[in-house]
């Protein structure tokens, strides 16, 4: 079983990439699926959609290269890329990823504000222990292994909180 553990790193994606990613799937005309069509209810409640983008092959090993210098314990491991769409109250609640191993979360939104929401809040102990919020800014890598209890503030703004989920495949 994998250790429980957080890692937040800043300005680890060449920027063009970002750019390049922001302009292809940030007004894309169709999702191939969103929160409402293919997660678990209970991880939904409320939220209003979360639009779904798959990267391609090469996007997302342009993706995967550079985080590889960062966290080398992702390495071995294949993974799944999205380019997700946060839309105006959208949120997911507190639950974990116990069906992976790693997950990692690039926010792509340029000058984000805490008043836009969309923070992502995460403890690692006992439902005892106190939540830690991690701001959504541009560029900012948080990767997540075993089984952290995380969750996602609604988003307050009326544009979008992009961001690529990357999760490994078993």
């Amino acid at each position: 079983m994998i250790e429980s553990e957080v890692n937040i790193i800043d300005n680890v994606l060449p920027v063009e990439l970002c750019e390049e990613l922001i302009f292809k799937y940030q007004n894309f005309d169709r999702a191939d699926r969103t929160n409402r069509s293919r997660w678990n209810p209970t991880i939904v409640q409320h939220s209003t959609p979360v639009l779904v983008n798959d990267l391609n092959n090469h996007e997302r090993s342009r993706v995967l290269e550079p985080l590889n210098n960062y966290l080398p314990q992702i390495y071995n491991f294949q993974f799944n890329a999205m380019f997700y769409r946060w839309t105006h109250h959208s949120y997911i609640p507190p639950h974990d990823d116990g069906h992976i191993d790693h997950a990692l979360t690039i926010h792509l939104n340029r000058d984000y504000t805490t008043s836009e929401g969309g923070v992502f809040m995460y403890r690692l102990g006992s439902e005892t222990d106190n939540w830690t919020g991690v701001e959504p800014l541009f560029n900012r890598v948080v990767h997540s292994s075993g089984r952290v209890e995380h969750w996602v503030t609604p988003v307050t703004s009326d544009r979008d909180r992009l961001s690529i989920q990357i999760f490994n495949i078993r």
